[in-house]
């Protein structure tokens, strides 16, 4: 072997042990940190909903055809009848 392979062979090294050691910088900067501590709250013993709230109606009856004719606009009927 000549001296450009012995040096090729260590600039090759060279660079593989500082990638190794650039991710593992990056990878523990993740664990930098105070640690997590979950925020107390203040759970209702029963859901209570909100004043004039009233039970869906689904609305089965209606035509499932042309869906956009049922917004009465001329321009979604031209566009979706192409």
């Amino acid at each position: 072997m000549t001296d450009s392979t012995f040096a090729q062979l260590a600039m090759f090294r060279g660079c593989r042990v500082a990638s190794l050691v650039l991710c593992g910088v990056l990878l523990s900067a993740c664990a930098i940190g105070p640690d997590y501590t979950r925020p107390q709250v203040v759970e209702p013993a029963q859901f209570k909903e909100a004043q004039g709230w009233r039970q869906a109606t689904p609305s089965d009856s209606l035509a499932r055809g042309a869906w956009w004719e049922l917004y009465g606009d001329g321009s979604s009927t031209n566009w979706y009848s192409a």
